[in-house]
């Protein structure tokens, strides 16, 4: 029975932490929807410039690769 007991608490401890989790991504989205809006941007157009990001790791593996050639 104790067993029963301690994997109840487990599993509704991680189901709030997932809650809570998704909420808090929930709000940091909504933040970003609504500044893009104010920005007279569209999703799209952010999508576009993260996709086009690069990461300094990339960037140095790129730079090797090029080197190479």
């Amino acid at each position: 029975m104790k067993w029963l007991l301690l994997w109840t608490a487990i599993g509704l401890l991680q189901v709030a932490v997932l809650a809570g989790c998704g909420w808090v991504l929930w709000r940091k989205g909504r933040a970003l929807y609504q500044e893009l809006r104010t920005q007279g941007r569209t999703l799209g157009e952010m999508t576009t410039l993260l996709g086009e990001l690069e990461l300094p790791a990339e960037r140095a593996a790129a730079s090797q690769r090029s080197d190479r050639t």
